[in-house]
């Protein structure tokens, strides 16, 4: 193309994205009721600041448009609500009108690579669904899950304490969390038989789903290579375990799940896509809101130390001091609020973590109350967004909602009245197991370790941390800056604890 034609070109694509622009504002003022998001460039710039930075693109609308808005893309639109009555609304679904498949249906096909339709994803839920359930929703499942990951878990950290022996060390926060998270839970919910050296291609994945959004070869090369290692590791794993008829060797949900899969007409690729779709919702999350536990809570020494004092008055009073006895006791035995200060602590840092509910489609029209006397109209195919951060941090929802307190939820005050895991029929199955990870993973780490936080060259960090990670999906991330370091605690009750008689 020649300067001649450039010239030519450019003012008149300087006119059309000036048309656009008043086109949208006017369509924005016409539409009071529930208005659209200005875009330049049709079905692109507001989704593409969506898909980049999803956070802090909504929180701005949320300041501009209110509790409710729709961003035009180019099958319809999307329709966000950050009001607590435009969210109940869409939990509640009283009409059953959204479906919750097409959030389902991005996640397997970008993290497991199986392009399903929504039928497909309807008879995933319904034939995976139960499975899912009874092992994180049940007692009888989750007795079998919690114990033996609390007794790997203290393994793991058993090993690490042993080879810091009397020295310190420094960790990427994340990396550690990472580690002592997904190892463990994996092997809890998946047996001895599940490849652990698949962690670094899951975290890469996992941190990389931005660009498996835009289909472009080059700039999501390297997240395509480590799902396709991780896909192999899990179709090795399932090999290992299914004898032709029937599971052998791996623990019962494991079974039942991989019996169910095996019971459809997938591919064993497709098979292990699910398995990877369901792993990535099990841990990717969990992992991020422990690291943002650990900055909350190592960061204010007031709130560490209240915590660490319950729990060791806890660990003493009911389990005489054996931190083993704790581990080992069935979750169904364990009272929901045996560490108040603690689940306060993990509530408020999912507060502050949670971005978005997982994505639905709107199956006919429908209207949504978002607030006194406004109604949105939802057409039919329309996607819909709750855009949980923006509500969280609302002062109209809590007092100084901006800012870490740890005893927010047992002080008494105002707290947020829907739940960071989402709710009605569509409420996040993992939650129970998802909270007991976190705080069994800061109880053990209380008991073996010392810890502060340091940045990249060891220097401590304490008032001036450095911002999370927004450009996520439903949860924010940590910022790798972010170093911990850990030395094993010097107390004679420690060395028993690690060292055993």
């Amino acid at each position: 193309m020649d300067f001649a034609m450039l010239e030519i070109l450019l003012p008149c694509f300087l006119l059309f994205c000036s048309w656009r622009l008043l086109k949208a504002r006017s369509l924005s003022t016409r539409d009071e009721g529930f208005p659209t998001v200005v875009s330049v460039i049709p079905w692109v710039g507001a989704a593409l600041g969506l898909a980049q930075d999803s956070f802090n693109f909504m929180h701005k609308c949320w300041g501009k448009y209110g509790g409710g808005y729709k961003i035009p893309i180019q099958s319809g639109n999307i329709a966000i609500f950050c009001s607590e009555e435009g969210m109940k609304d869409v939990f509640r679904d009283k009409t059953r009108s959204f479906n919750a498949g097409a959030g389902h249906r991005i996640g397997i096909r970008l993290i497991g690579g199986v392009d399903m339709d929504l039928q497909g994803v309807h008879l995933y839920d319904k034939d995976l669904g139960p499975v899912i359930s009874r092992a994180f929703l049940t007692t009888n499942g989750l007795d079998l899950i919690v114990p033996t990951y609390g007794m790997k878990l203290f393994e793991f950290l058993s090993n690490l304490s042993n080879d810091l022996g009397d020295s310190n060390r420094m960790f990427n926060l994340t990396t550690l969390m990472g580690q002592s998270l997904y190892k463990n839970a994996s092997v809890a919910v998946f047996g001895d038989h599940f490849p652990d050296n698949t962690f670094d291609d899951f975290m890469h994945l996992d941190e990389n789903f931005s660009r498996l959004m835009i289909p472009i070869p080059f700039y999501s090369r390297s997240a395509l290579q480590a799902r396709n290692r991780l896909l192999q590791s899990i179709q090795s794993y399932v090999r290992s375990v299914w004898t032709g008829s029937q599971v052998e060797g791996a623990p019962r949900f494991a079974s039942e799940l991989i019996t169910a899969l095996k019971g459809t007409d997938l591919s064993d690729k497709d098979q292990a896509g699910l398995l990877l779709a369901f792993m990535w919702g099990m841990h990717a999350n969990t992992i991020r809101v422990a690291g943002f536990l650990f900055i909350h809570l190592l960061s204010d020494h007031q709130a560490f130390t209240k915590v660490r004092e319950e729990i060791d008055s806890i660990l003493k009073s009911s389990y005489a001091d054996d931190v083993k006895t704790f581990l080992e006791t069935p979750y169904s035995s364990v009272p929901r609020d045996e560490f108040p200060l603690l689940d306060s602590a993990v509530k408020e840092t999912l507060r502050l973590s949670v971005l978005l509910s997982n994505l639905r489609e709107a199956q006919r029209e429908v209207e949504v109350d978002y607030g006194t006397g406004k109604r949105a109209r939802v057409r039919k195919g329309d996607l819909v967004l709750l855009n949980m951060g923006s509500y969280f941090r609302d002062e109209a929802v809590c007092s100084d909602a901006d800012n870490f307190r740890f005893d927010r939820f047992v002080s008494g005050e105002n707290t947020p009245a829907l739940s960071a895991f989402g709710g009605g029929a569509h409420m996040c199955k993992g939650r129970l197991v998802a909270v007991h990870e976190i705080k069994v993973l800061f109880i053990l780490f209380t008991r073996f370790f010392e810890m502060s936080l340091v940045d990249e060259k060891g220097a401590p960090l304490r008032e001036k941390l450095p911002p999370p990670e927004t450009r996520s999906t439903a949860v924010s991330r940590p910022s790798d800056k972010i170093h911990i370091r850990l030395r094993r605690k010097p107390s004679k009750s420690t060395r028993s604890i690690v060292q055993g008689p």
